[in-house]
């Protein structure tokens, strides 16, 4: 500092130089530091009216029925003999040991932490109980068997939080799996559904005998199409609803659920069926209620492969078709394909625009980008194309020019270039760029 003031001796008054001189170094750091912000901004991104009885006039019957084939995937973990996953794939997730990972404490998780968890996966065991049972609450299916969170760098632009990944999927009350084995703590079963496997609490499982597969699978069901309602046994809380939920019927026209007991057998509870909530079997496809699903999921908090029991892309669609009576694939990738699918890699935006608005059935066409997907609803006033999606986060740039994230966080409808407004909005990596592909669900 002494040898820098030598420079303002020709300052008539070397107080009033300094006082610039302090001031004028505050701003370089201000300008230094703000380059090296926050990599994930918050904001409001201007979106369309979000209330879909604006566009559900979009909505036009196919002119095919739509395959009911929920039911019979539902319960196909019941009919197998064995889990169907192979070991390989069910210990694919031991490859983040290899990897630098980051706890709950966004530090470092080191080989003393995977060895334990990998040697309570207890891997040598696969496919030894082979045990139909069914989830008792709402529940998760992790990578390795534990609640805690698993980060890539939470430094790095669109990672640490949300980005659990030791979260594969939620999985919803009185879903059927199959049981492969139990950790070496029996506190986890490694168990597969009908659309994803991996570890899920014993507390939250019972093993199921012929009686209760019998009562499920000869019932005609009830489909939760309100989301987040409390249902009660005896007065007292039992579990907190998810749409897409199924129930079989009991004769008087109340729903079974399932309980167990302290050895993890099961037995049937009939709860009182909240009338306003469940509908038998699927919803009729029709404006009325394609308008009502959406409305019971718009605004939904983001939750990364149904982290708190919210949603993420995936997830959405997945349930809103379930209540349709349409079986989707539980991951973007794998839903992209469940329909009649179209490549639209090799078009411009505009083109991929006009294709979409053309061939597109809105309600029932998905739209893919890598690690996102969309449901396709419909046009704006202005003939824009409109997509319902639970989303993060789109990328963006800092003033500077450094990629960042700015987050959404929520299940919107938005145009396909949604964030265009902003300053550092990047047309290069615009969802609207960046789909792939686009898959009409039949």
């Amino acid at each position: 500092m002494v040898q820098f003031l030598k420079y303002f001796k020709g300052c008539t008054v070397t107080k009033i130089c300094f006082n610039y001189f302090i001031k004028f170094s505050f701003f370089l750091l201000l300008l230094f530091f703000s380059g090296c912000s926050l990599k994930q901004e918050i904001k409001e991104v201007s979106l369309p009216n979000q209330n879909i009885q604006n566009y559900s006039h979009n909505f036009n019957a196919l002119p095919q029925t739509v395959t009911q084939n929920l039911y019979e995937r539902h319960f196909r973990p019941w009919s197998q003999k064995r889990i169907s996953t192979s070991k390989e794939d069910a210990s694919w997730g031991l490859m983040y040991s290899k990897k630098q990972m980051y706890g709950v404490n966004y530090k470092k998780l080191d080989s003393f932490w995977f060895n334990e968890q990998i040697s309570n996966a207890n891997f040598e065991d696969f496919s030894k109980d082979n045990l139909k049972a069914i989830t008792i609450k709402n529940s998760h299916l992790k990578i390795f068997p534990t609640l805690l969170p698993l980060f890539y760098n939470p430094l790095l632009k669109g990672e640490g939080f949300p980005f659990d990944y030791n979260q594969n999927s939620g999985i919803k009350i009185n879903t059927p799996i199959i049981i492969s084995h139990f950790s070496k703590d029996k506190a986890w079963a490694y168990a597969e559904s009908s659309f994803a496997s991996g570890f899920i609490p014993t507390s939250s499982l019972a093993i199921v005998d012929e009686n209760i597969i019998n009562t499920f699978k000869k019932s005609t069901f009830y489909v939760a199409v309100k989301d987040n309602f409390p249902i009660y046994k005896n007065g007292i809380f039992k579990e907190s609803i998810k749409l897409g939920t199924i129930f079989p019927k009991s004769q008087q026209g109340n729903f079974f659920v399932v309980n167990a007991y302290h050895n993890q057998q099961g037995y049937l509870q009939t709860i009182n069926a909240p009338k306003d909530a469940l509908i038998e079997q699927s919803l009729p496809i029709n404006e009325q209620n394609i308008t009502l699903l959406i409305n019971e999921l718009i605004n939904e908090p983001y939750g990364w492969g149904e982290s708190f029991y919210k949603r993420d892309c995936s997830a959405l669609t997945k349930d809103y078709f379930s209540t349709l009576g349409v079986f989707l694939s539980r991951n973007s990738g794998q839903q992209a394909k469940n329909g009649e699918y179209f490549s639209l890699k090799e078009l411009n935006s505009e083109e991929k625009k006009e294709f979409i608005i053309k061939h597109g059935k809105p309600f029932f066409t998905l739209l893919y980008l890598k690690g996102h997907i969309m449901l396709y609803v419909g046009v704006s006033k202005e003939n824009d194309p409109l997509a319902f999606h639970n989303i993060w986060s789109i990328k963006t740039k800092s003033s500077f020019g450094e990629e960042q994230r700015t987050i959404i966080g929520k299940a919107i409808i938005s145009h396909l270039d949604v964030g265009k407004e902003l300053e550092n909005y990047q047309e290069s990596s615009s969802i609207l760029n960046r789909i792939e592909s686009m898959a009409i669900i039949k």
